[in-house]
């Protein structure tokens, strides 16, 4: 193929230098083609064919007195014949002046190929060497194929198109394509876009009634997600039944074929990839589903399944264009090691996704503390992690390093602890903290939110400035707006047993006496006989 569109693409600009390299010295290369050969004479017959210059290029065929009249006519209906039923390599035609002698042929005679008639008889185009009228040996088309040129054009499908077209639009413009063509290809991508969007909406219709008759549910999302897939596949399938309306030489037409292929396949790929993203919100949503790995685990796998289904789908296409995906591949083989040396740090993202995956440290939504960085895990992906902070910024971290760091999940703990320690002054009785203990306890032992084990009321220590209790309960909650609420009622209740009880909080205090101590110790006298104590806070 690709042979094919660089003929068409480069034929003027490599076959003029070829001929021309060869007029100026013909014995320079022994395999120069000759400017009296069979492959120069049908160049020559398509370099004129496709300027429109149809009188010049019937100067390439042989015909009779009665027919030259028509030359012109006969050309162009010779080179619309040439391009729909039978496409010709000029590298598969001889170079030399005298041509193929070794075709089993007659002498003088080249054979193209072979059409088929109305009837279905495949006849031959044939080349043969004549004297023209200045006595000069050259390649034209042989008689015979003339005769049957008008037989072959009134068998064409668009004869009558290109017949009622104005002579403008028949010019040849761009890579070979008639000036129609290249109007008519947005107009024809146009009209099969909008058939297949039809087309889809008609068969996700259908498919919808079918899956409401089911128990299941995915099959209705699954129709849903199907759209895109759907309006693409019918997309496709209206252009290559219109296709053959365009009337493209083959070179185009197997470029179109190639392009549409490769439709299909990004629609099926594209199928693929949507059942990847319901079978990931299925398995989330199914309450069967209880293991925490699995959960875990899904967000990475999904994404590597959608990355080895591009991954293929990129061979695919590649090979659907006739590239050497094998050699691709290969080469590929050998600058993986390069690249993996060049790609270590991305690599050990890779990994890191994986292995917290595996190990369920977080879950998306988790609230997660990482060294000094506190928030909510945002997303997952295949390079890093993203955090959302308390101050609603957004951290990014590398998956290899985050696989490595000290990771702390609030999510997964299963009751949210209090832990205070309070502090009453040295005034306080032993009958007022034998109460103010028993009430505590009381009350945290009374509610059913708190684990009852978790509960501690104990006087701690007698402390240099204060009386310190210790008061611990553990309250069964994975929220911690409801542990907030549930801690502030704790300490107001706490503060309210407190007053009840005749007992004050204690701060920080100490007792400052000037001059020497009296005899019992409990005052401070100056020199002037006056007793002077100070209390500081």
């Amino acid at each position: 193929m690709r042979r094919l569109i660089l003929h068409v693409f480069c034929a003027l600009w490599l076959g003029s230098g070829a001929l021309a390299q060869s007029e100026r010295d013909p014995d320079a290369d022994p395999d120069a083609v000759s400017y009296e050969s069979p492959r120069a004479a049908l160049q020559r017959f398509y370099e004129h064919a496709r300027r429109g210059e149809y009188q010049e290029a019937a100067t390439l065929l042989d015909l009779p007195q009665d027919r030259t009249p028509h030359a012109a006519t006969l050309a162009r209906r010779l080179q619309a014949v040439l391009d729909r039923k039978l496409w010709i390599e000029l590298d598969s035609l001889s170079g030399k002046a005298e041509g193929d002698i070794n075709d089993r042929l007659p002498p003088r005679v080249e054979e193209l190929g072979r059409i088929a008639d109305p009837k279905g008889v495949a006849e031959p185009v044939r080349l043969v060497r004549t004297n023209d009228a200045q006595g000069q040996a050259r390649w034209r088309f042989s008689r015979a194929t003339v005769s049957r040129i008008d037989g072959w054009y009134l068998a064409l499908p668009d004869r009558w198109f290109m017949e009622r077209l104005p002579p403008v639009l028949l010019g040849v413009g761009p890579f070979g394509l008639m000036w129609w063509q290249w109007l008519a290809l947005p107009v024809f991508a146009l009209l099969s876009a909008l058939a297949g969007r039809v087309l889809g909406w008609l068969s996700r219709k259908v498919l919808m009634r079918i899956a409401t008759h089911t128990t299941a549910e995915w099959d209705n999302a699954l129709v849903l997600r199907s759209r895109g897939p759907l309006a693409l596949m019918w997309t496709i399938a209206v252009a290559y039944v219109a296709l053959p309306r365009l009337a493209l030489l083959p070179p185009a037409q197997e470029l179109a074929h190639a392009l549409l292929k490769s439709g299909v396949v990004v629609a099926l790929f594209w199928s693929v990839l949507r059942s990847i993203d319901l079978a990931s919100d299925i398995i989330s949503t199914n309450a069967a589903v209880q293991s925490p790995t699995a959960r875990s685990v899904l967000p990475v796998a999904a994404r590597f399944a959608k990355v080895a289904v591009i991954a293929m789908l990129v061979i695919a296409v590649l090979s659907n264009f006739g590239l050497p995906v094998a050699s691709l591949l290969a080469g590929l083989g050998v600058g993986g090691i390069a690249l993996a040396l060049a790609a270590q740090k991305t690599v050990e993202n890779l990994f890191g996704a994986v292995s917290l995956g595996v190990d369920r440290v977080f879950r998306i939504g988790d609230f997660v503390k990482v060294g000094d960085i506190l928030g909510n895990v945002e997303s997952i992906g295949l390079r890093s992690t993203r955090i959302r902070t308390l101050d609603r910024t957004l951290i990014t971290l590398p998956n290899g390093g985050l696989a490595d760091s000290k990771v702390e999940s609030m999510a997964a703990r299963d009751r949210i602890r209090l832990y205070a320690v309070l502090s009453f002054e040295y005034g306080t009785t032993e009958a007022s903290m034998r109460q103010v203990l028993s009430e505590i306890a009381d009350h945290l032992h009374k509610d059913v939110r708190v684990f009852p084990d978790s509960v501690l009321v104990k006087l701690k220590e007698l402390a240099a400035y204060s009386l310190n209790v210790e008061v611990a309960a553990a309250l069964m909650t994975q929220d911690f707006a409801v542990f907030q609420a549930w801690r502030q009622e704790t300490l107001l209740t706490i503060m309210g047993i407190v007053e009840r009880a005749g007992v004050r909080f204690a701060f920080p205090t100490q007792t400052l006496q000037f001059g020497p101590p009296n005899a019992a110790g409990s005052a401070m006298s100056s020199n002037d006989g006056s007793a002077d104590s100070t209390r500081a806070t």
